[in-house]
C-alpha cells in the first residue's frame, strides 16, 4: 500500500540543494513570496501537461538559485527552465574563493585546495545557514516527471516504517526510525530489498511531507553506491536497506547509463530500474536537501571544522561517519533525479571549478535523464507535444509513471 503525502504545510524547516560545481543553484522552497520568475510563470500559457508532477516549490518553502552574477547565461537558462516547470525561483550572488578572508576560514585555513573549490564551500556554507531552502545548481537538468516517484512514501519508509497503522498516540512505541531493518545485538545491518510495487504501510508524518527525523536528501548526483560491507564508513550504523522499483520507464536503459563511479544498480538489475537506499559513496553535490537538523549538523562539520576536501567528498564523509563528522541519515535515489547539463558549444564553459578542455560540443545533452526540461524547452514552448527522449529504448517497456 502507497501512503498518499501529507498536504499539510511543513513545520520543520527542510531544504533541498542542487549545486556542485563552483555555480551553485540553489532551489529554496517557501510557500509565499513574489520572485523573479512569478510574473513570468503566471502568464505562461506552454507549461507542460502533466498531472500531479509538483508544485511550484517541490513542497519546501521557497526556492533560491546561487549563480555568480556575470553568468548570465546560466541565469537566463534558468528562469526559462523553471518557468516552463512551473516552479518559483529567486537567485542569490555566488561566492568566489579569493574573495573569502583567511580569517573566515575553519581551522587549516584554505588547506592547500583551489580557490574555486573554497568558493562553492563557501557558496553551499551560505545557502545551508540560510533557512527555507531548497538548493539547485544552474547547470543541472531535471526530469520532466520529477514528481512520479512517490519520494514520501520512499522516505517515510525508511524514516518510520510500520507494519500496521498506530494511532498517533501509539508512535513512539511502535514507530521504527531511520534504521531500517533493525540491528539485533548491535551487528551490522542485514540487507533488505523491497519492491516499489509492494510497499509496506508507512506512519504520515508529522514535520514534513518528506517524512520524518531524516538529514540530508542526496538526489542529485555523478554516481551512487548501495551500502554494503565494504562501504567507506562504520558498516554497523549505515542501513543496508533498498526500495527497487522495476519498469521505470524515466530511467535510461542500463547501456545509456554513465556515471564517475562503479554503477551498482546497473550491474545487479535490469534495464529501467531506480533504487533508493541510504547514501554510500556519494560524489558530486548536483543536489540535495537537507532538514533544520540536517542544517544544523552540516554547518558544524562541514563549516566549522578543518576545510581539507571538496565539498562533495565532506558530504560523503558526513553521511557514513568519515573523518570525524559522525554518522547522519542520508537517503539517495539511483540513478540521480537532477544531472549535469553539458550545453553546446566551448566545454570549458561548463565549470567554474574544474577544466572541461576547450573542445566544441556539437550538440548539448543532460546525463541519464531522457527527457530534460533543459534539452526541451522549445518543445515546452510549444505547448509540450513530442518531447525528444535522448536515451530512447532499443525494446518496448512497460510504463510505470505515476501520475
Amino acid at each position: 500500500m502507497l501512503v498518499q503525502l501529507s498536504r499539510h504545510k511543513p513545520t520543520k524547516l527542510v531544504w533541498i540543494i542542487i549545486s556542485g560545481a563552483f555555480l551553485l543553484l540553489l532551489l529554496i522552497a517557501r510557500i509565499s513570496r513574489t520572485d523573479v520568475a512569478s510574473n513570468f510563470l503566471s502568464s505562461s500559457k506552454s507549461r507542460p501537461t502533466r498531472t500531479g508532477t509538483m508544485n511550484e516549490t517541490l513542497g519546501f518553502q521557497e526556492i533560491f538559485v546561487v549563480n555568480l552574477p556575470e553568468r548570465t547565461d546560466r541565469r537566463d537558462g534558468m528562469i526559462l527552465a523553471s518557468a516552463l516547470s512551473g516552479i518559483k525561483i529567486e537567485f542569490i550572488d555566488a561566492v568566489k574563493g579569493q574573495d573569502i578572508l583567511d580569517k573566515a576560514l575553519p581551522p587549516g585555513g584554505r588547506g592547500g585546495m583551489p580557490e574555486p573549490n573554497i568558493g562553492s564551500w563557501r557558496g553551499h556554507m551560505n545557502a545551508i545557514s540560510d533557512a527555507k531552502k531548497l538548493k539547485l545548481r544552474p547547470d543541472i537538468g531535471r526530469r520532466l516527471r520529477l514528481g512520479y516517484s512517490n519520494k514520501g512514501a520512499i522516505v517515510r519508509l525508511f524514516l518510520s516504517y510500520t507494519s500496521s497503522h498506530p494511532t498517533p498516540k501509539k508512535r513512539s512505541f511502535e514507530i521504527r526510525r531511520f534504521n531500517y531493518p533493525k540491528p539485533k545485538n548491535g551487528e551490522e545491518l542485514p540487507k533488505k530489498t523491497i519492491l516499489y510495487d509492494d510497499l509496506p504501510d508507512t506512519i504520515e508524518p508529522l514535520d514534513s511531507a518528506y517524512g520524518d527525523d531524516w538529514d540530508l536528501l542526496w538526489v542529485g548526483h555523478c554516481g551512487m553506491r548501495f551500502p554494503g560491507a565494504g562501504s567507506p564508513g562504520d558498516p554497523a550504523k549505515i542501513p543496508k536497506g533498498r526500495v527497487i522499483r522495476s519498469n521505470d520507464v524515466t530511467v535510461p536503459e542500463n547501456h545509456y547509463l554513465q556515471t564517475s563511479a562503479a554503477f551498482d544498480i546497473k550491474a545487479e538489475y535490469p534495464d529501467h530500474t531506480r533504487g533508493f537506499h541510504h547514501v554510500s559513496d556519494g560524489i558530486c553535490s548536483l543536489g540535495y536537501a537537507i532538514s533544520q537538523k540536517g542544517a544544523r549538523s552540516l554547518l558544524y562539520y562541514l563549516g566549522m571544522l578543518p576545510f581539507t576536501h571538496g565539498f562533495d567528498v565532506m558530504l560523503q564523509q558526513y553521511c557514513v561517519d568519515l573523518a570525524g563528522k559522525g554518522y547522519h541519515k542520508c537517503l539517495s535515489t539511483t540513478p540521480s533525479l537532477f544531472e549535469h547539463h553539458r550545453p553546446a558549444g566551448n566545454m570549458s564553459y561548463e565549470s567554474d571549478i574544474s577544466g572541461h578542455g576547450d573542445k566544441v560540443r556539437e550538440k548539448a545533452s543532460t546525463d541519464n535523464i531522457r527527457w530534460s526540461v533543459r534539452l526541451n524547452v522549445k518543445q515546452l514552448l510549444d505547448g509540450g507535444e513530442n518531447m525528444i527522449d535522448q536515451f530512447p529504448d532499443t525494446e518496448p517497456v512497460e510504463a510505470k509513471v505515476d501520475a
